[in-house]
């Protein structure tokens, strides 16, 4: 399985089926998936839902660890938002959807896990003009960590981590994490949160379940009640 496939929602798809000259529930070539975008930025605010944009790292698109948090989320949350995926790499993919709904007046999610985490955390600091509702951070890795300083475009930062003086060496993720450079701890965001130890780093999805779930869906909650009293 290739996840990275997978990584539109099927809702928006079946709209722009006859845009795309097909009802598949996947996009499976790139020149598809530009002819898709173009049309999502045309369609109004009133047809999309909040973003909720996953990025998964290092072998995602295979393994699917962050993949899993898309394919496995909670009702309640995956019928109020937009779920989207996409790979550490694709800086300028997780760039266009931020400013596509940001520019419609929706929250924005960003959650990554791993190289991900790295990737949306960068992805966003280049374009410090993508603002962020709510950004998760899945023990992220890597020699490139962001900048000490403010950053009010990110309107709220929760990051969760491995604990890697507490977590066992008998798992391969954990070593290979070990390996490219856990972050632990980060000093601009609002929450730190250690998992743990028996949560491993190829834990994503047991990650956002146990501490972030709740913060999406407060998000969600709060998204909603501002645009009722509208």
């Amino acid at each position: 399985m290739n996840y990275a496939y997978l990584r539109n929602p099927p809702r928006l798809l079946h709209r722009l089926a006859g845009v795309l000259g097909s009802s598949a529930e996947r996009v499976a070539c790139r020149k598809t998936e530009r002819c898709f975008l173009d049309r999502l930025h045309q369609l109004p605010a009133g047809a999309l839902r909040p973003l909720f944009l996953v990025v998964g790292g290092f072998m995602d698109s295979v393994r699917g660890h962050a993949y899993a948090i898309c394919r496995n989320c909670p009702p309640d949350v995956a019928h109020r938002c937009d779920l989207f995926y996409r790979h550490y790499p694709e800086h300028g993919d997780i760039q266009e959807l931020l400013r596509l709904y940001h520019r419609k007046g929706l929250p924005v999610i960003l959650i990554g896990h791993s190289w991900g985490a790295d990737a949306a955390v960068h992805a966003v600091i280049l374009k410090r003009s993508l603002p962020v509702d709510l950004l998760i951070t899945l023990d992220p890795v890597s020699r490139k960590r962001p900048l000490s300083g403010h950053y009010p475009f990110i309107r709220h930062w929760t990051n969760i981590y491995v604990d890697y003086n507490q977590a066992t060496w008998f798992n391969i993720t954990n070593l290979i994490a070990r390996i490219g450079g856990p972050w632990g701890t980060v000093a601009v965001a609002q929450e730190n949160i250690p998992c743990p130890a028996e949560i491993p780093h190829s834990s994503a999805e047991a990650m956002f379940r146990t501490f972030a779930l709740p913060r999406v869906r407060a998000l969600l909650d709060h998204s909603m009640s501002l645009r009722v009293r509208r």
